[in-house]
């Protein structure tokens, strides 16, 4: 089931009217960062994992880097509410399952495939799916169109929420 659903726009295009991908993973490149390499190792990953995705600290420094970016404070919350949910066994089961089974490939390979409508979401300042991917995509699937959130990283629905929707409930609206 996990297989039919990463690939569903080209495996069962029937079944897909819209898609909208956000900061899209569409090569095996961010396989070659340190924690994901790590990750990836059966008994280190199930180790180490659960410890970098449930650090507080970790989260509190990449979390500064958005709001400073921002200009705004940290909003202790939203801090609270995504520690809560990377402290998880489930999430830290889904990033070993994630990187363990990792074939992106396969999207820049066939983006032209994809006839969709199709909406591009990335942050401006991504550091972890540079913008030269979004531009890549854009090039490559037929029918998309690509929306660029300035002063954004990696995130968009938690950097900017109201915006993101804003942007989403348009493009699904139109026929």
């Amino acid at each position: 089931m996990a297989r039919l659903r990463r690939w569903l726009a080209l495996d069962s295009p029937e079944r897909v009217a819209k898609l909208v991908l956000v900061g899209a993973v569409s090569n095996d490149e961010p396989k070659q960062k340190l924690l994901l390499r790590l990750a990836s190792v059966p008994l280190l990953g199930d180790l180490a994992t659960p410890l970098f995705l449930g650090s507080r600290w970790i989260l509190r420094k990449r979390t500064a880097d958005v709001y400073r970016r921002l200009g705004l404070p940290i909003d202790e919350r939203k801090l609270e509410a995504r520690h809560h949910l990377l402290e998880t066994a489930n999430t830290h089961r889904a990033m070993i399952r994630t990187v363990r089974r990792w074939s992106a490939n396969r999207i820049s390979r066939e983006a032209s495939l994809i006839r969709q409508p199709t909406m591009l979401i990335w942050g401006e300042e991504d550091t972890h799916i540079p913008i030269s991917e979004a531009l890549r995509l854009r090039d490559a699937i037929p029918n998309s169109r690509l929306i660029v959130f300035r002063r954004c990283g990696h995130l968009p629905p938690t950097e900017y929420p109201e915006k993101f929707v804003e942007v989403v409930a348009d493009f699904c609206k139109r026929i």
